[in-house]
């Protein structure tokens, strides 16, 4: 395919001639030589180039994956794109269908346009914005709250805007902050019986 491609090229450029003499054919000979020896040089290094380029690939897509942190890009609109383990554990989903989803399906009613309010003001800001205390949907006995904090960002392909979020779970540091407050309020009106 390259070959018929420039031999098309070489056909359509007017400037070059046949070499007159024997010494004209040896030069060019030699410069063929040399041009296919830097061609070969050049392939070697686009060759180590790309093996370093893909085990970094792996070694962050195993970062992200395994992250202790939930991970999702989102579209503006909260559209899921991406996701890693930590998420989809959080989100009681497996990271593939969690693909195509709002994150708005897996927070309480009462947290959604807390959400969708948040996410629309990341996607309009060069900031990072963090959002806390929300509850996401039970699976478990449970409510579990998260913080998230997000940026936007412009796809490398297409220059379309994105969010990448970060959701951490608070459920346990809520649960030990409310009891301490409860605790608070109890020692208070037994003051107040004295």
């Amino acid at each position: 395919m390259l070959r018929t491609i420039a031999e098309k090229q070489l056909a359509s450029q007017t400037s070059w001639t046949q070499p007159s003499s024997e010494t004209d054919r040896l030069k060019l000979i030699h410069e063929l030589q040399v041009h296919q020896i830097e061609l070969q040089i050049q392939t070697d290094v686009l060759r180590e180039t790309l093996a370093r380029a893909d085990a970094l690939r792996a070694k962050y897509q195993d970062l992200f994956e395994f992250a202790p942190v939930g991970y999702l890009t989102l579209s503006k609109r909260g559209t899921i794109f991406e996701a890693n383990k930590c998420a989809a554990a959080l989100l009681n989903q497996k990271p593939q269908a969690l693909v195509g989803r709002k994150l708005r399906e897996f927070v309480k009613e009462d947290f959604v346009a807390r959400v969708d309010s948040f996410l629309g003001a990341v996607g309009k800001s060069t900031k990072d914005m963090s959002l806390r205390e929300i509850a996401l949907l039970p699976y478990k006995p449970f409510t579990r709250f998260v913080n998230m904090q997000a940026h936007s960002i412009a796809k490398e392909s297409t220059g379309e805007e994105q969010i990448r979020l970060a959701i951490m779970d608070v459920s346990a540091l809520k649960a030990a902050t409310d009891d301490v407050v409860q605790a608070i309020e109890r020692a208070s009106s037994f003051g107040a019986l004295e």
